[in-house]
């Protein structure tokens, strides 16, 4: 990517931070529930006995057969989109680790804790006007470190320690 294009990459990270947390937080319990499982089944079939007892253990194997089904799928979705999600917030923490103290802090403050402009201004003891000078300087730096990585061919961000 250009430089303008990784810049502007890395403000749409920054401003859809707070919406991935919330989708890792949402993912991390999801799971498929009974009468998810119940609507997709099929419970009609010319092999079905006609009595009611036959019906309820036809039924009772498919659903079991259908959740488990259903639920690694599921599983293994939720799974990748939730490996994405991490990879990117982590990446992001990094890379806002190794900018300049007040620059992480701006950016921390801003756009992960969702702090008012005028807050992080105040607890610098800066003009609002100072705080975005500061701002720009790291979102700078963020997309020459973005920008820098994945000309190696990707996401290099180091695990955590």
């Amino acid at each position: 990517m250009m430089n303008s294009d990784m810049y502007a990459h890395v403000t749409d990270l920054l401003k859809s931070f707070r919406q991935r947390e919330q989708r890792i937080e949402l993912l991390h319990h999801a799971n498929v529930s009974g009468d998810e499982l119940i609507d997709n089944l099929n419970f009609s079939t010319e092999d079905t006995a006609p009595n009611a007892s036959g019906n309820i253990f036809y039924i009772m194997l498919n659903y079991q057969k259908f959740a488990d089904r259903l639920n690694t799928e599921t599983v293994n979705e939720i799974v990748a989109e939730l490996v994405d999600l991490e990879k990117e917030q982590d990446r992001l923490h990094y890379y806002v680790s190794l900018l300049d103290c007040r620059e992480a802090q701006v950016i921390r403050r801003v756009y992960f804790e969702d702090c008012s402009w005028e807050q992080a201004a105040e607890e610098l003891g800066v003009v609002c006007r100072t705080v975005h000078k500061i701002k720009e300087r790291a979102l700078n730096n963020l997309a020459w470190m973005y920008g820098y990585t994945d000309s190696f061919g990707g996401n290099h961000a180091p695990t955590a320690q």
